[in-house]
């Protein structure tokens, strides 16, 4: 059964926001954007509420490795997952995060190689070994930064950077549309139930035949079967309601 966990950030304005250096107005965006021939595996996160983890760690920081040093190597979610509920406060429980906690820990802790600490969700409790703490710092990234809009999104992913993002999911999310093709659909939000908070990863976008239309493409965790081979198209539309989305971050 899947869980939807992840929470909406508190505010801090300790936060570093993101600006592109390149466009600097939105009427300078390529007309599309697809990252997913540059990313790694889709994983299925499985029965555990560790949807933040399997954004930030299977997908922005695995991405990054791949760019940076040419390695496919796996990294471990199960190990970000603890440190997350380590930082909440929820070790025990399987709680899910929120993403700016889980951007601090792969900054300041870091994250091992999945052959370290595999994902085996019976052990989502035990602490990491210290094995897996030591490896971890050498996956560090150097900094992580919240964007704020839609505009912000599109810039980050023009310039080839990720972005790992809340969406409230609700029941329309998990009809057959959306699992077989991949196409999500506004909700209708007097009545489609809310489920919880999930986190994603936008890979690209593309933009409508009218102005302001458009979506964004977004990785997955729940295996290759779901959506279009573990993606999905979300539109625009999303991206201006906090009602649907939630939490923009991108780091490397």
């Amino acid at each position: 059964m899947r869980k939807y966990t992840v929470r909406r950030d508190s505010r801090d304005f300790r936060d570093l926001s993101f600006r592109s250096v390149t466009y600097v107005r939105e009427s300078q965006l390529p007309k599309r954007v697809d990252l997913r021939g540059e990313m790694p595996p889709i994983v299925n996160q499985g029965a555990l509420g560790s949807c933040t983890s399997n954004a930030i760690v299977s997908g922005l920081r695995e991405f990054w490795l791949r760019k940076e040093r040419g390695t496919s190597t796996r990294l471990s979610r199960l190990f970000h997952y603890w440190h997350e509920r380590e930082l909440e406060n929820t070790v025990m429980q399987d709680s899910g995060a929120t993403i700016r906690d889980g951007m601090k820990v792969l900054h300041k802790t870091g994250v091992c190689p999945e052959r370290v600490w595999p994902y085996q969700i019976a052990k989502f409790r035990e602490e990491p070994s210290p094995e897996a703490e030591w490896a971890a710092g050498y996956y560090r990234i150097d900094g992580y930064h919240r964007i704020h809009d839609l505009a912000g999104i599109k810039a980050a992913l023009a310039e080839g950077n990720p972005v790992v993002f809340g969406i409230w999911i609700y029941s329309s999310f998990t009809g057959k549309t959306a699992r077989t093709t991949g196409k999500i659909p506004l909700p209708n939000l007097r009545t489609d139930k809310l489920l919880g908070g999930h986190a994603l990863l936008a890979v690209g976008y593309r933009e409508g035949k009218r102005k302001g239309e458009g979506y964004i493409i977004a990785r997955n965790s729940w295996g290759k079967a779901w959506g279009d081979q573990g993606y999905c198209y979300i539109p625009y539309a999303f991206f201006r309601s906090s009602k649907l989305t939630f939490d923009y971050w991108t780091g490397k």
